[in-house]
């Protein structure tokens, strides 16, 4: 088994362009990351020198809500002059007098 098939994932860019360089199948792509910011950069052309070396983890925030997740926060959203919290029914409801 070819290992350049095994390489998946973010790696040190050996190119030394940006902080890191996701592979996939051994092979570099173009999706960089410097810090936590990620953005696109074609790959040069030419082979890089040395081994690949993994990179640090950057945390990311789980901003996934999934299905029976208990909320974690309000959020109040504004429809024309009636205002609403989450669980509130906008079709059903009616704003108080205040708001008319």
């Amino acid at each position: 088994m070819d290992v350049g098939l095994e390489i998946e994932g973010w790696y040190q860019d050996p190119y030394g362009l940006h902080t890191d360089r996701w592979f996939s199948a051994g092979v570099a792509t173009d999706l960089v990351r410097d810090g936590d910011v990620e953005s696109r950069d074609p790959a040069p052309s030419a082979a890089y020198d040395g081994p690949l070396v993994e990179s640090d983890e950057v945390p990311v925030p789980d901003e996934t809500v999934r299905a029976g997740d208990a909320p974690t926060r309000t959020t109040e959203v504004t429809f024309g002059l009636a205002s609403m919290s989450q669980g509130s029914d906008p079709l059903h409801d009616t704003p108080p007098p205040s708001e008319w």
